[in-house]
């Protein structure tokens, strides 16, 4: 079985981006996709995953709203559970403009308008 063990945000390149999306699209910059990773591995999947904004860049994450020219940066985090050999752990992830599945983070597009588009996910079975 494989579980997702992270989200990478990918530049340019839509390939094995989830459901094809550029996320930063109607509000400039650049084209960024998020892709999932993933691992045969339950002890090393994901919990689940949140949106973190901030004024300040981070040198060593990707920006999801790269060059859309505001003055805020935003950044997925993963979540683990320290011992997940009993935790619900996901199994699948997909974006949807409403909020959906067994978890979800905050609106991608908060406080910059827009459509609302949330990234969403499933636990393994």
């Amino acid at each position: 079985m494989k579980y997702v063990c992270g989200i990478d945000v990918v530049y340019g390149d839509s390939s094995n981006a989830i459901d094809g999306e550029d996320i930063n699209k109607g509000f400039g910059g650049q084209y960024v996709y998020l892709v999932p990773r993933y691992t045969t591995h339950r002890n090393k999947a994901a919990s689940g995953f949140s949106l973190y904004t901030s004024y300040i860049e981070d040198w060593c994450a990707n920006d999801i709203s790269k060059g859309d020219g505001l003055e805020t940066f935003r950044y997925i985090n993963t979540h683990y559970y320290l011992n997940n050999s009993n935790m619900r752990v996901v199994g699948s992830v997909y974006l949807r403009e409403k909020e959906m599945g067994d978890g979800n983070t905050d609106d991608l597009n908060k406080d910059r308008g827009g459509r609302y588009l949330f990234l969403c996910w499933k636990y393994a079975e």
